[in-house]
């Protein structure tokens, strides 16, 4: 099972990716048609500018593409490469506070933001949280 992140948050991030790839290549422009020379800051500052917007598109797209959270085979991680997994029978507690779900386990937790996954996606996380609670009689607290 897959947790998406929220629609709102992946198209913030395309549009802001996209609004800093326009900005950075009219600085550059810019620039070179005010003279190479006396304007190399503002050649540099416009790659900065478009060099932040093709970072934020390459997240806009990993985003899209692994999702925040996976759940399968009994296991849940965060969707990043280096994430490392918890097992859903090694958890010992959830804590709920600020809008963000702490996985106790005896070695290690895993705190989940809930702001950013979407509200579909968070009533499947909730139902697997409440069935494993159920099965383990692990405590929930806020």
């Amino acid at each position: 099972m897959k947790i998406h992140y929220h629609p709102a948050r992946l198209k913030s991030n395309l549009r802001s990716s996209l609004l800093s790839c326009v900005v950075g290549a009219c600085i550059i422009i810019t620039a070179y048609s005010l003279g190479a020379d006396s304007h190399s800051v503002l050649r540099s500052v416009g790659g900065g500018v478009l060099g932040a917007g093709v970072a934020t598109l390459l997240l806009y797209f990993y985003e899209k593409q692994y999702h925040y959270l996976i759940i399968e085979n009994n296991t849940i991680r965060k969707g990043r490469p280096w994430a490392s997994r918890i097992a859903l029978t090694d958890i010992t507690g959830v804590k709920k506070f600020a809008g963000d779900y702490t996985l106790i386990t005896p070695r290690r937790k895993m705190t989940i933001d809930t702001q950013i996954i979407d509200p579909q996606s968070l009533k499947k996380l909730d139902e697997v949280l409440e069935k494993t609670q159920a099965q383990q009689g692990v405590s929930t607290h806020h």
